[in-house]
Formats: C-alpha cells, sequence, structure tokens
C-alpha cells in the first residue's frame, strides 16, 4: 500500500526537472503507450514534456518543471471511466518512481490545449500533470469519507464490516483513498458473497466528470487486489441501479 499513501496531488515541482530513472519510465513505459479499459475504449497516452512555463488553474497554478500527460476517448460514461481506469494505472507506475502527479479536470484554461484538436469524434477529458516532488507527504490523513459511507453488504444500506486482516482490505481501502474531483469520492460498492458491484452516486445528469473517478476508483481497487495477489474476474452483470446510483460494473473474486 506504500504506493497508494505516497500519491498525492502534486502542483509546484522541482526546476530540475526529472531523473534519469524517472525519465526513463516515462520515455519506455509511459510515453505513447496504448491501454484498453475495461469496456473495450483503446487509449493511447501522449505526453508534453516538462517545461518551466506556469500552467494557470481556476485556483492556484502549477508552478515548476512540469509535464503534461493526456490522451482521447470518446465522450461516453464508459469512455470516462476507461480514460480514469487506464490513466490512473500510469500514474501509479508513476508514483513508485517518485514522480508527483495531479489530475487536472475542470480546473485549467483549456487554451493550453487548443493546438491539440479532436480526434475522431473523441476528446481530451482531463489531463495529468507530473514532475519532480517539491515536497513529499503522505496520503494517511487525507479527508476521506469512512468505509461505512460507501461499502456495503448485499443490499446499498447495510454497511460493509470488514477486517483489517481481511484479505480483500487493501483493495477497499486503496479505493477509498483514491483522489477525485472537489472530493465527492463517488463511488458505492456492495459485497454479495464473492460478487463486488460498482455503483455510483450521482445527483443531476449521468455523463459528467465523476465518470472519470469511477475509473480511478476501479484502478485503485484492482491495485489493492494485485498486491495482495488476490485472483478475480470483471464482467457485467445483470444489476440495476437506482435513480441515485448508477451500477457500473462488477468483479468476482475467484
Amino acid at each position: 500500500m506504500d504506493t497508494i499513501y505516497k500519491r498525492y496531488s502534486v502542483r509546484k515541482y522541482l526546476k530540475e526537472g526529472l531523473s534519469s530513472r524517472q525519465q526513463d519510465l516515462m520515455d519506455h513505459k509511459i510515453n505513447a503507450i496504448k491501454e484498453q479499459g475495461l469496456f473495450g475504449n483503446e487509449i493511447t497516452i501522449h505526453l508534453i514534456k516538462p517545461n518551466i512555463k506556469q500552467f494557470k488553474l481556476s485556483y492556484g497554478r502549477i508552478q515548476g518543471m512540469a509535464g503534461y500527460m493526456y490522451g482521447y476517448v470518446e465522450k461516453t460514461i464508459k469512455g470516462y471511466i476507461d480514460y480514469g481506469y487506464v490513466m490512473e494505472k500510469k500514474l501509479l507506475e508513476m508514483t513508485k518512481k517518485d514522480i508527483g502527479t495531479c489530475w487536472l479536470g475542470g480546473t485549467y484554461n483549456k487554451n493550453y490545449f487548443n493546438s491539440i484538436d479532436e480526434v475522431d469524434n473523441k476528446s481530451i477529458p482531463a489531463v495529468i500533470s507530473y514532475g519532480r516532488n517539491k515536497k513529499k507527504k503522505d496520503n494517511k490523513t487525507r479527508k476521506r469519507k469512512v468505509f461505512e459511507d460507501m461499502f456495503f453488504e448485499d443490499e446499498l444500506d447495510k454497511p460493509l464490516i470488514l477486517n483489517k486482516a481481511d484479505k480483500l482490505y487493501p483493495a477497499f481501502e486503496a479505493l477509498r483513498l483514491a483522489p477525485s474531483a472537489l472530493n465527492k469520492q463517488p463511488w458505492r460498492l456492495v459485497k454479495k458473497d464473492s460478487v463486488i458491484h460498482f455503483y455510483q452516486y450521482i445527483k443531476k445528469q449521468e455523463f459528467n466528470i465523476s465518470n472519470i473517478d469511477m475509473g480511478i476508483g476501479i484502478a485503485h481497487f484492482e491495485y489493492g487486489l494485485n498486491i495482495n495477489n488476490v485472483p478475480y474476474k470483471w464482467f457485467k452483470g445483470m444489476v440495476e441501479g437506482t435513480s441515485q446510483y448508477m451500477y457500473h460494473i462488477s468483479v468476482e473474486i475467484c
């Protein structure tokens, strides 16, 4: 779980830029890599190499030697979920190498990317800044909802009780600590025996930036399963959502 605890939003980077070890990861494991999300959307990752130009946000700014990572995806709910899933998995690889990152969704000035055109009805729903951390901290004390508000057993009104010694605990905790726009944490999970259903809490429209958050959360949950060597299988179940909770996908613990 060290990577999950190390991962937090970084907006200030060192002027020295990435180390050779970090740059090697970006060049050979991140840039131009094509990944497929759980819903079949293929996303090719593109990089804008680090530069010292300050990047203004709607609040604050990106400072220091920062690069930017982005990709294209269809403007659909499943497309945005896959975008969050694919990009966050790469982001966690970067975190392992002590590369600082920050998701930029509705907060950045899109004119910065005005030379990047839409491709085949696809868009860039969000970008990720990256660079060398100016200071280090961990994610353990970040403000997050408690287990009982997000994770349930059998039904959406019965809180899940999970012992820290349980093999699934790291997956739930990794998801609980995942980042989300305005810290809304839209994910809701229902565990039924060996199957876990993933829902998104919705208020108004179903298609919005929170769909990216769902993909980010799913990537964190999968990371928690992998570090504990828990076998699993993703599938789309015959599950109905409600007016408040939109169902997306399920995972079977094998």
